[in-house]
């Protein structure tokens, strides 16, 4: 029992270890922070520690107060092979977390596991090599030498039981084991108001709270959370109290706003999702950024529509397309597009385009089954899906399909069919306006791409299909067959995680995209400065198209140009979101509730009850879609 007791204060301290090469291993991000923040850091990263070691030896307890009465040799090889599979488990993940988190931002929860479970050739493809050979090597080093440790902490005896003069009296190890097992199992479920993964939160700076949040603990509290029925997460107020909040963000009846495009006839539209671009990397929003980085946008920007205050309103790719087909914001704690029979009771942007006659068409260089998205694409209404399976492995340029260039001029190529569709001199392809959705993939990590131009890997991958835009349009604008009926419409998915750098996963800059019209309906360039977010392009464009709307149409979606309209951004990361307004911001990570973080301006709580009613209502909205 005082073997088990002293492998609970090793694991306990292993906690706290693993807070220290966390710190160790991210310095840069605590090069400001004093040492006496480092120890509140250490000290606030003990309960989780304790709650965890309370998990993995509650086991062991309860199975020596079995081997009191079923004595043998099993108890030994069971603390032997248990310890050390637990040790491995731990030290595994924790070394996952330590990979992830300098990608996205957040100790590990449930998200990777999507896109590991969905793809894992693609998931692990994304990982560096030498993130493999470190983390098996240290975790198998380290288990070969805990079995041996623990070989000589539970040696061999002859009869396989201890002598009687060398242990405690059965009952008193029977009732000692017995009620170290009740103390972990109390322990454990938080009666001694430990449990939450606000218990390790206790700075406005972000890194100090995930250096004291233990990976093992939060990635727990996020499976359970997963299993969580979906209206009973985000209970903020009231259901009353969250309808009358929701009123104010409510979309007008019959609104619409001034018509911006040349309207003789309907549009073909183009609509181009551009992988990982930061508004933090464009000159035109920001003239502190390099004008190398995506001049072609910029000037696009210049010359078009130009949206200045768009924001993403989610971190990953597949959860930017829900928000901008279906007008859906993204969850902090899930993907909404990997869960087939929602999805499919979903509104899209492309089904009253359909039914207005519009031919629907989707691009991509990469894998179009990811996290469902083909799926998802059948029920918008998108029959004709080109990704990187309809290509020969031979042609393949990049590690992950296709890379831009390839894709922009395949995308030209089907603009220029259907011109001469229009102009009947192709008959397989019908003459009707259309709209085609192409997302771009090389400025993903690794950010490996045919072309140096900057010294740093994100930026220059960012140039490189920055180029390829800029030849593209160059060729459109040319063919006035193709121009003078187009409509391009150029957003980011989202940012990319660390630029600027040092930038945190809360802060409002981190989800700042550009986006920007043009194209030959575009009369005019126009800054649009109005406050507004990926999800309200869906009915922005069908109110362009002349196609109405009603309120229960895209709910979440809300007209950009119309005066009359609230307007407003929401984003959602792991495990929090924000709320941004023309006059005031909110933003909170849901672990640390009641304490705004960095980029809130909220002194009379406006963007705090609105978000949150928000958030609350879009739980609600997804629990009612099945």
């Amino acid at each position: 029992m005082k073997k088990k007791i002293f492998l609970f204060i090793f694991f306990v301290v292993l906690g706290i270890v693993q807070a220290v090469i966390f710190m160790l291993a991210y310095r840069r991000l605590f090069e400001s922070c004093s040492f006496a923040e480092y120890l509140l850091s250490l000290a606030y990263a003990i309960p989780q520690s304790v709650m965890v070691s309370s998990w993995l030896m509650l086991p062991a307890f309860i199975v020596g107060v079995i081997y009191v009465f079923i004595r043998g040799s099993w108890h030994r090889m069971f603390m032997i092979w248990y310890i050390t599979l637990a040790l491995m488990g731990m030290l595994f993940l924790t070394c996952i977390d330590w990979i992830l988190y300098g990608f996205w931002g957040f100790r590990i929860d449930t998200t990777p596991f999507i896109y590991i479970f969905d793809n894992p050739a693609k998931a692990i493809g994304r990982t560096p090599w030498w993130g493999f050979i470190v983390t098996f090597g240290t975790v198998f080093l380290m288990g070969w030498l805990v079995y041996g440790i623990m070989s000589l902490v539970y040696p061999k005896r002859c009869n396989g039981s201890s002598h009687v003069g060398q242990r405690l009296s059965i009952r008193h190890e029977a009732w000692g084991n017995l009620g170290l097992a009740i103390a972990m199992f109390i322990i454990g479920n938080g009666c001694f108001g430990l449990m939450g993964i606000g218990s390790a939160y206790f700075s406005d700076y972000q890194p100090l709270n995930h250096a004291a949040t233990n990976p093992i603990y939060n990635l727990c509290h996020s499976v359970r959370q997963h299993f969580t029925p979906f209206d009973k997460q985000y209970r903020f107020m009231s259901k009353a109290e969250c309808q009358i909040a929701m009123q104010e963000l409510a979309r007008p009846i019959q609104s619409r706003g001034p018509v911006l495009l040349k309207n003789d006839g309907r549009p073909n539209v183009l609509l181009i999702a551009f992988e990982s671009f930061s508004g933090a990397a464009s000159h035109y929003l920001y003239p502190e950024a390099s004008s190398l980085a995506m001049p072609c946008f910029d000037k696009a920007m210049s010359e078009g529509i130009a949206f200045t205050r768009f924001y993403a309103n989610s971190f990953r790719t597949e959860r930017a397309f829900v928000s901008i087909l279906s007008g859906y914001p993204g969850q902090p704690t899930f993907s909404l597009i990997t869960d087939d029979d929602r999805t499919r009771h979903l509104d899209y942007l492309t089904r009253p385009l359909i039914e207005s006659g519009y031919s629907t068409e989707f691009f991509y260089g990469g894998d179009g089954k990811f996290c469902h998205l083909d799926t998802y694409l059948d029920y918008a209404g998108i029959d004709r899906q080109t990704e990187k399976a309809a290509f020969p492995e031979d042609d393949f340029d990049a590690d992950f399909g296709m890379h831009d260039a390839f894709m922009f001029d395949y995308v030209f190529n089907s603009l220029k069919k259907e011109a001469l569709a229009a102009a009947d001199t192709l008959a397989e392809y019908p003459a009707q306006p259309y709209f085609k959705f192409f997302s771009t993939l090389s400025s993903h990590e690794p950010f490996e791409v045919p072309m140096q131009r900057l010294s740093d890997p994100y930026l220059n991958s960012v140039a490189y299909t920055d180029s390829c835009l800029g030849a593209f349009l160059d060729k459109v604008r040319a063919d006035h067959t193709i121009w003078d009926n187009l409509l391009i419409i150029c957003m980011p998915d989202h940012c990319y995680s660390n630029y600027p750098e040092g930038i945190q996963q809360h802060e409002p800059l981190r989800y700042h995209i550009p986006m920007f019209w043009t194209g030959g309906v575009v009369e005019h360039h126009a800054d649009v400065a109005v406050i507004a977010q990926q999800a309200d392009l869906a009915v922005t464009l069908l109110h362009q198209l002349g196609i109405p709307t009603q309120p229960d149409d895209l709910p979440f979606s809300h007209d950009i140009f119309d005066p009359a309209s609230p307007h407003f951004a929401f984003y959602a990361w792991p495990d929090g979101f924000g709320f941004l307004t023309d006059s005031c911001s909110y933003v909170q990570d849901n672990h640390f509730d009641g304490h705004p973080l960095e980029g809130s301006n909220d002194p009379s709580g406006h963007a705090e009850r609105l978000g949150k009613a928000y958030l609350q209502t879009l739980f609600d909205h997804i629990s009612a879609l099945k």
